[in-house]
């Protein structure tokens, strides 16, 4: 409160790295931050009343320094005199690649990689040419692993709330970065999108990415934004350890948008599969297509069914419910781009077809799955 007295001003040594930190810098360390988390003791020489109206020196010796973090002696006095020292100021060094020192710095520019829309062979391809989807992708090899670093950017990247969902998503380093990963991109595609659309750039922190009691995900804008609901896009994310990817889509019943679109994507890591997982994931008729690629193709193409199944599963708002077999591909067209897969009618008239764009991405082994257009097809 206004009556507390402190010995030392908390300010002053919650800045004490800083003197470190500008010490970094003349070495041209690539250091954003240093967070201080010990301190082994404070020596004070003179009583300090009034010390901090006058003109102080301050000295840091340095007995350690890396990218990893300091260990530093820190002393002030003031007319030759030595007033306090600080021993074994021990901080954590903050290193961003430049894609995150982007989004420190510029919090209003996107750092994902936008996808060239025109090079993906979309069904739907008048929505993507008129700006009504966007496609963003991240790359581990853009992001940090480091999971101080990725606590440190929680404020530049998160709402409150998701804050609060980060610190209960449990100890997994793979997932915890997966997920933050996929935020970042689904956001960068919100934003893109909207502002292409002549709304005002938002910060990522703006933006809400909620999960929903279906299994969905959807979108949500501070009040100030002053944009309908009806006219959020929606949102289809996914992840593996390589590449993060999301699309955003103007929805069903946009006024933008004079026919009800959908939008799923996915992407899935190119690699062996354990025995017996092709035919818990897919029917005969799917074994059967599978069959006619050559044995070196193999793991591509089961990358690449599963992946459109599970796009198409986005796309159709209900996810696998348990039975992943429930979507099933019919038939590979457009020379091996497309995959068409039906979903179950869930008492439908008609049912369901979704046309999968599909790529590989050999350099980050994966492939990558989109679907865009109208849910009955």
């Amino acid at each position: 409160g206004a009556s507390s007295r402190f010995m030392l001003d908390p300010l002053l040594l919650d800045n004490l790295s800083q003197f470190v930190l500008y010490q970094m810098h003349e070495h041209e360390m690539p250091v954003t931050a240093l967070l201080p988390f010990h301190i082994a003791s404070i020596d004070l020489f003179q009583t300090l009343d009034g010390a901090f109206e006058c003109e102080l020196d301050a000295a840091v010796h340095l007995r350690s320094m890396s990218l990893r973090g300091t260990l530093a002696l820190m002393q002030l006095s003031s007319d030759g005199r030595l007033l306090a020292q600080v021993d074994e100021i021990s901080s954590r060094a903050i290193v961003l690649t430049p894609n995150m020192q982007k989004l420190v710095f510029h919090p209003a520019e996107n750092i994902s990689i936008i996808e060239d829309l025109s090079s993906w062979e979309m069904r739907a391809s008048e929505i993507l040419k008129d700006n009504r989807a966007v496609i963003t992708s991240l790359r581990s090899n853009q992001f940090s692993d480091d999971e101080t670093v990725l606590d440190w950017l929680t404020d530049y990247v998160l709402s409150e709330e998701e804050q609060g969902q980060w610190q209960t998503l449990g100890k997994s380093a793979k997932r915890r970065r997966e997920w933050f990963m996929g935020r970042i991109a689904a956001k960068d595609a919100v934003r893109i999108l909207l502002h292409r659309r002549g709304y005002p750039l938002f910060c990522s922190s703006d933006i809400q990415i909620v999960a929903n009691p279906g299994g969905d995900i959807s979108v949500l804008l501070p009040p100030a934004a002053a944009i309908s609901v009806d006219l959020l896009p929606q949102i289809s994310i996914s992840h593996c350890n390589s590449m993060a990817c999301a699309i955003a889509i103007f929805p069903l019943n946009n006024s933008l948008v004079s026919e009800s679109v959908v939008a799923g994507i996915d992407v899935e890591e190119i690699c062996e599969r354990e025995e017996g997982f092709t035919n818990l994931a897919f029917n005969y008729g799917e074994l059967t297509l599978l069959s006619k690629f050559p044995p070196e193709e193999q793991s591509r193409w089961i990358s690449a069914f599963w992946s459109a199944k599970e796009a198409s599963a986005k796309a159709h708002r209900t996810g696998f419910n348990g039975n992943p077999r429930s979507f099933e591909v019919l038939s590979v067209k457009d020379e091996a781009r497309t995959l068409v897969v039906l979903a179950p009618s869930n008492g439908e008239e008609f049912p369901t077809t979704y046309q999968c764009s599909i790529r590989f991405d050999d350099e980050n082994s994966v492939s990558i799955s989109v679907v865009t257009g109208s849910k009955n097809s």
